[in-house]
């Protein structure tokens, strides 16, 4: 059986305090650091040359027999760490495998666990799998709409395609607000438009109608935008055709670029919000997702 887990983080900031307000031991993978102090340790990585100066406060928390919930990432000196302990690490991808080219389930030391949120990954790497999830802990914010619909995030890719939907949004008379962040440059920083703070993309969401949900080809595991818009109850508009199969699928609710009627996204928007199910936001809340790693292990074990 494992034991209630250490959680070595290196997303949304933001999340951190609403983990541990659950119960859940969280770091991030490296402690806070400046613009300068986060160059040498991006330095000495390319170098390959020891970090452990700079790594979170997870490294007094570790002991003999824990468990360790390591999102995934191409640290590879961090790996080494973890493989000298006597310990269960869950390696956890919640984006798409490509994305990571050192963090390759091939590549992963021998007592890692991989485990993705993506029923593709899962299928072509032979990963175990778990749900995304979210934290039904985050104050939702009543505040009057501002927007139809909201986007947020990086190109990946998407430019021509949120280009085209933003003139068809015009078109429709709906309004919205499409930003999409510079590209990652090797060092960490983005090119042009920088990155929202995410309190501050989180008004944004409370102020729109709709999120804004286009997905990789590659991808078939549910997006954080996607758990925003249950967690927040905000209708969602997507081009991903699977949703359909999804439990908290409802045409009230969630709109499929390609498949509906765009003549009719206004009045889909225009429609209130159906709560279909007051367990859906159970079911994804990160409680329930540590719980699934506990049984699944003693399923199999």
């Amino acid at each position: 059986m494992i034991s209630d887990p250490v959680v070595i983080y290196n997303s949304v900031l933001y999340f951190i305090p609403f983990f541990n307000e659950k119960g859940i031991k969280t770091f991030h993978i490296y402690k806070n650091a400046n613009g300068f102090s986060r160059t040498f340790r991006k330095i000495f990585g390319i170098l390959g040359l020891n970090r452990n100066y700079w790594l979170g406060d997870w490294k007094n928390e570790i002991k003999e027999g824990s468990t360790v919930i390591l999102f995934a990432n191409d640290e590879v000196d961090v790996w080494k760490l973890l493989s000298k302990k006597k310990v269960i690490v869950i390696f956890w991808y919640w984006n798409p495998v490509s994305i990571y080219p050192k963090g390759q389930p091939s590549k992963l030391p021998a007592q890692f666990i991989p485990y993705s949120f993506d029923p593709r990954d899962c299928r072509d790497f032979h990963l175990s799998f778990n749900t995304t999830f979210y934290f039904d802990n985050i104050p939702v914010k009543k505040v009057p709409i501002k927007r139809d619909i909201l986007f947020v995030g990086l190109d990946k890719g998407r430019k021509k395609e949120l280009d085209s939907l933003k003139e068809t949004f015009h078109k429709l008379g709906i309004t919205n607000y499409i930003y999409m962040v510079g590209a990652r440059t090797r060092w960490g920083s983005h090119k042009g438009n920088q990155p929202i703070p995410y309190q501050q993309y989180l008004d944004l969401i409370f102020e729109s109608n709709a999120i804004l949900d286009i997905t990789q080809d590659t991808q078939t595991g549910l997006t954080l935008r996607v758990m925003e818009s249950i967690f927040f109850r905000k209708k969602l508009i997507t081009n991903d055709l699977s949703i359909t199969k999804q439990t908290f699928y409802h045409p009230q609710n969630i709109f499929i670029l390609g498949r509906d009627d765009i003549g009719q996204l206004k009045s889909f928007l225009n429609s209130g919000y159906l709560v279909t199910d007051q367990n859906i936001d159970n079911r994804y809340d990160v409680s329930q997702w540590i719980t699934r790693f506990k049984t699944d292990h003693e399923r199999t074990t």
